[in-house]
């Protein structure tokens, strides 16, 4: 995987070389460098153990919580204060990300919150608060309107019906879950 990221970045390069439009080449490249310092990381970096990665993943969960409720606070009150309720959506509702990049990050999270949930590790040892946060996600993915976002998020709650099924838990709680969230999705 890590030599894919970097073929990718290396093939967009050598496609920016004849373009002619050398502004949005450059940021385009700046944009995907990402692909080259997440090998480098992952190469000079210790191993990561379990409980290193879990609380890795807890804090990405919670940075997008915060900005999840930042941002649509923010397009609440500038809804408020000017009457257009498309601050709700799309580009006004991501702030400062893109609103594919905010939505996919929001999919990571639904799947971690959505795997903590059926390992019986609740936020701050609430079910009910995960159930929360999770429905959260789902409807500020929604609002977001990006397809990417909205195809990650059904991805993510059919694996974990799927999921829960084949870990012989319960399927008609998999099934309501994932059809509620769904159902969020389709609806918002």
């Amino acid at each position: 995987p890590l030599d894919g990221l970097i073929a990718l970045y290396v093939i967009t390069a050598v496609g920016f070389l004849v373009t002619k439009n050398e502004v949005v080449a450059a940021r385009e490249m700046e944009y995907k460098l990402s692909f080259l310092l997440f090998p480098l990381l992952v190469v000079c970096l210790p191993p990561l153990d379990k409980a290193l990665l879990n609380r890795l993943l807890w804090v990405f969960t919670a940075g997008c919580l915060t900005f999840l409720v930042a941002a649509v606070s923010f397009g609440i009150y500038r809804t408020i204060r000017t009457g257009d309720s498309g601050y709700l959506a799309y580009e006004d509702l991501s702030v400062f990300l893109h609103p594919t990049y905010m939505a996919m990050y929001q999919g990571v999270a639904l799947f971690h919150l959505m795997q903590c949930h059926q390992r019986g590790e609740g936020l701050a040892g609430r079910a009910m608060l995960q159930r929360l946060a999770m429905a959260a996600v789902v409807v500020c993915i929604a609002m977001l309107a990006s397809k990417a976002g909205l195809l990650s998020a059904t991805r993510v709650c059919v694996f974990f019906a799927l999921s829960h099924i084949r870990n012989g838990s319960g399927r008609s709680l998999a099934w309501l879950t994932s059809g509620a969230m769904v159902a969020l999705l389709l609806i918002s």
